[in-house]
């Protein structure tokens, strides 16, 4: 018996509303949801901060990909996974991304800026970085959203018009062969 397996990628950059609107749009259709940050936390025993401050970036973008490769092959049927927002951006990720149907949150600066000043304190790469350096990772990393992206969605401001749209756009991108 042949299982079908597609697997839903909501990536963005951080906070963007990836894990919020995807957990949603998950529980709206009844299908699995993984949060990868928390799947890298389970994995390495410790909060995504204390990885990097104990052993760099480059550790926790090592177990951010061994997290991913092991989840995508565990995963059965239909999911949605909300990737970390470094996630598309590392080459090494590049092979395991094309395994899944792309849904990028294209969130605007203006927004993605208020957010982060609500949660800098729990994002370890903002920890050293001023607006303009955080705006230029931002303008940095938005052409690899686009390019690997089989579905972009404009994000607005509302938290349940993204997770309607969310929804809507998996719906759609199912239905296609």
């Amino acid at each position: 018996r042949l299982i079908m397996k597609t697997i839903f990628l909501v990536t963005g950059f951080m906070v963007a509303g990836k894990t919020t609107a995807a957990r949603s749009a998950a529980a709206s259709l009844g299908i699995a949801f993984y949060d990868l940050d928390a799947v890298v936390e389970n994995m390495a025993g410790q909060k995504i901060a204390q990885i990097f401050s104990q052993n760099g970036e480059q550790a926790f973008r090592r177990l951010e990909h061994q997290s991913f490769a092991e989840l995508l092959l565990k995963t059965e049927g239909l999911a949605i996974i909300a990737a970390g927002g470094g996630l598309p951006v590392y080459e090494s990720n590049l092979e395991l991304i094309r395994q899944c149907k792309v849904i990028f949150l294209d969130t605007d600066w203006p927004i993605i800026q208020s957010r982060i000043e609500q949660s800098r304190h729990i994002r370890p790469l903002l920890h050293e970085l001023d607006d303009t350096q955080i705006k230029c990772l931002w303008e940095y990393r938005r052409p690899a959203y686009l390019n690997l992206a089989d579905f972009v969605i404009v994000e607005c401001s509302q938290l349940e018009e993204l997770i309607a749209k969310l929804t809507a756009g998996i719906t759609t991108q199912n239905g296609k062969k």
